[in-house]
C-alpha cells in the first residue's frame, strides 16, 4: 500500500464501518484545519504585507502629481501660502523630467497603474540602485592628510542631458571633506559649517574622474579642508584635452570648514 495511504484507521480488522467513518472525518477535519492555519497569514506577516504594500505604492506616487496640491501629506498651511502666490498671478511650474506619465494599463485587463515619473535627476530619483549613483574608491595618506581616488557619476546623477548634476557633485565633496576631516582629526566626525563649490567644466556620467580632498589646517575644535575633481589622463575626450593644452581638466574644486567634536577628557 502507497505511503500515502497508509492510517492508523485502516489497519485494524476489528474496527466497525460506523467508528472507521468518524475517525476518518476527525482525521480529514484535523488535516483541514491545519492546511487553512499555514494558509491563514500570521499577524506579523500580514504587517509586513501591509508595509510593502505601503511603499509600494509610495514609490509609484509621482513627484508631482497631475491634480495641483494632491499629496498625501498635504495640509492646510501648504493652501494658505500657495493661495497667497496664486492670488498674485503664479503660474504653476513642473520640470519636464518631473511630468507623471500617463496610467499604464495591464494588457488583457481593465487594471491600470497609478501615474509614475521616471527621470534621471538626482534631485528627484526616487528608486535606483548603486551602478546608478555614485561609486567610489579611496585611499587616505596620513603623511599629508589627503584623501583622494576615482568616482563615477551613474545616470541617474543627472543634472543637464548627460552630465552630473552640481547637488550631486556638493554632495559628493561635502562627503568627502568630512571624511578627510574625520581621518585627520583622530576618527571624529565634524559638521561642514561652510561649503564653497566651484564649477568649470561639466562631469560626464558614467566617466570615472579623480578625487581628492586635503586638510590645511587643523586646530582642536576646527580645520580647512580643499578638495577638487579633475579628469583622469586617459579618459578625458581628446577634444577636451586639445581644448586644455593637453592638461587633466578640472571639473569642479573648492573648501570647507568643519566644526568638530570635544575632545575626550583625559
Amino acid at each position: 500500500m502507497p505511503l500515502l495511504f497508509q492510517s492508523s484507521t485502516f489497519t485494524s480488522s476489528t474496527v466497525s464501518p460506523a467508528s472507521s467513518s468518524s475517525s476518518s472525518a476527525s482525521a480529514l477535519s484535523e488535516k483541514f484545519d491545519v492546511v487553512q492555519n499555514q494558509q491563514q497569514p500570521q499577524p506579523q506577516q500580514q504587517q509586513q504585507q501591509q508595509q510593502q504594500q505601503q511603499q509600494q505604492q509610495q514609490q509609484q506616487q509621482p513627484i508631482t502629481p497631475v491634480i495641483p496640491r494632491d499629496f498625501e501629506w498635504w495640509d492646510t498651511a501648504c493652501d494658505r501660502y500657495l493661495d497667497t502666490l496664486d492670488d498674485r498671478g503664479g503660474e504653476r511650474f513642473v520640470a519636464s523630467h518631473d511630468e507623471p506619465e500617463e496610467e499604464e494599463v495591464t494588457p488583457g485587463t481593465t487594471t491600470t497603474a497609478p501615474p509614475t515619473t521616471r527621470t534621471q535627476n538626482w534631485l528627484h530619483v526616487t528608486a535606483s540602485c548603486p551602478n546608478h549613483r555614485v561609486q567610489y574608491e579611496l585611499r587616505y595618506l596620513a603623511a599629508t592628510r589627503t584623501l583622494g581616488g576615482v568616482i563615477r557619476f551613474g545616470q541617474d546623477c543627472e543634472g543637464p542631458v548627460g552630465c552630473a548634476h552640481g547637488g550631486a557633485i556638493a554632495t559628493v565633496a561635502d562627503a568627502l571633506v568630512a571624511t578627510c576631516g574625520y581621518q585627520a582629526a583622530q576618527y571624529r566626525w565634524g559638521m561642514t559649517t561652510r561649503l564653497e563649490c566651484q564649477y568649470r567644466s561639466a562631469i560626464p556620467l558614467n566617466r570615472p574622474v579623480q578625487i581628492e580632498a586635503t586638510v590645511l589646517t587643523l586646530k582642536r575644535r576646527t580645520a580647512t579642508v580643499e578638495w577638487t575633481i579633475r579628469s583622469l589622463p586617459t579618459t578625458h575626450r581628446k577634444e577636451e584635452e586639445d581644448r586644455n593644452d593637453g592638461a587633466p581638466i578640472r571639473y569642479a574644486f573648492g573648501s570647507a570648514d568643519l566644526l568638530l567634536p570635544r575632545l575626550p577628557k583625559q
